[in-house]
């Protein structure tokens, strides 16, 4: 029951702040107009779903290869499927913990003898995952000239800089903690056990750690992995910016993207369904940061619903898996509601 009411919760907060963006979004008539008469360029549109659905694909990818690396057989049509049918639940689910739980009791399954294994690829993905987007973000906003920028808001702006810092500082707090973690061998001190035994944060502490025990003696797999991470969130940038184009005309240049998507994308780290909600926002702030006085006022938030409604047909494609073989997924559905009932 509690894990439930823990999801509902969540739902409740991404539709409150949806609701409160889309109310605002009402009350600004010139917005409305100028998004609704403006000019549009519709066939940009299919190069951003391809991008987005590339990119959703690509990340598949990097959790097949560090699942390979520990000698677990994985096809990359069940990386598919699962990916696929993981990112439908992130969405959806509201009995089990989400996608993430499906790929593990899946890979548990199939390797029995690697329980624990299966548990550190899907960590192990999601560190890489998030760990790419800070470099792609942090490296933009360093190069990216920001005095060039004539904008509507200055206080925002201000807010954004600050941000942009301080996820250059995780960057770079996150290379250090790496290279001490995999190079010198740190990460097996028994003192780092201890913080396994922190209260709500133990749990996920020693998954974290085994994950980087198990994967510091495969460099060649981190560094490939670290680049389909890379390439996923640049890529990502430029299809939000093509959805940008389409839509409203008068947007934020590809290069600003580069640095406002993938600091925006880290609210998606949100425990929220999707990060639904909290990306949206995200993305609003930062477009009113960094766009002139003659953008249109709201474009963050209306660029945002374009992207989330395309995130929405690609995770239409988990419901064709889901469809296609109904009893396996049920029955895995299932398995990883009770999973994570035992866990919490």
């Amino acid at each position: 029951m509690k894990p439930i009411l823990i999801k509902l919760l969540q739902f409740a907060i991404s539709f409150a702040i949806l609701g409160y963006l889309l109310h605002q979004l009402s009350q600004d008539k010139e917005t409305l107009d100028r998004i609704w008469f403006g000019p549009k360029n519709w066939l940009l549109l299919m190069p951003a779903c391809l991008l987005i659905l590339f990119t959703t694909i690509l990340s598949f990818v990097r959790w097949k290869l560090l699942v390979g690396a520990l000698g677990m057989k994985f096809s990359l049509s069940d990386a598919l499927r699962l990916g696929f049918l993981g990112y439908l639940f992130n969405f959806l689910s509201v009995g089990i913990a989400g996608g993430d739980v499906i790929k593990m009791v899946f890979l548990a399954r199939q390797h029995k003898e690697h329980r624990t294994e299966a548990v550190t690829t899907v960590v192990f993905d999601r560190i890489v995952g998030l760990f790419g987007l800070l470099v792609v973000g942090s490296l933009s906003f360093v190069m990216f000239d920001i005095s060039r920028l004539s904008v509507g808001e200055p206080d925002a702006l201000k807010a954004f800089l600050l941000l942009g810092k301080v996820t250059v500082g995780l960057t770079l707090t996150g290379t250090v903690v790496g290279i001490l973690l995999m190079v010198t061998g740190f990460v097996n001190h028994p003192l780092l056990d201890r913080l396994t035994r922190f209260p709500g944060l133990g749990g996920m502490i020693g998954k974290a750690l085994h994950a980087v025990r198990t994967y510091r003696n495969k460099p060649r797999v981190l560094i490939f992995a670290l680049l389909i991470s890379l390439a996923v969130h640049c890529l990502l940038s430029a299809g939000i910016y093509l959805i940008a184009r389409a839509i409203t005309g008068n947007c934020p240049s590809l290069p600003t993207h580069c640095v406002i998507v993938p600091i925006a994308n880290i609210a998606n780290a949100a425990p929220l369904p999707g990060g639904l909600g909290a990306f949206e926002a995200a993305l609003d702030a930062v477009y009113r940061a960094v766009s002139p006085e003659t953008a249109v006022l709201k474009q963050g938030f209306v660029v945002a619903l374009g992207f989330r409604f395309i995130t929405l047909l690609v995770a239409g494609v988990g419901v064709f898996y889901r469809i296609v073989d109904r009893q396996s997924v049920a029955d895995l559905v299932q398995q990883s509601q009770e999973e994570h009932s035992v866990e919490a």
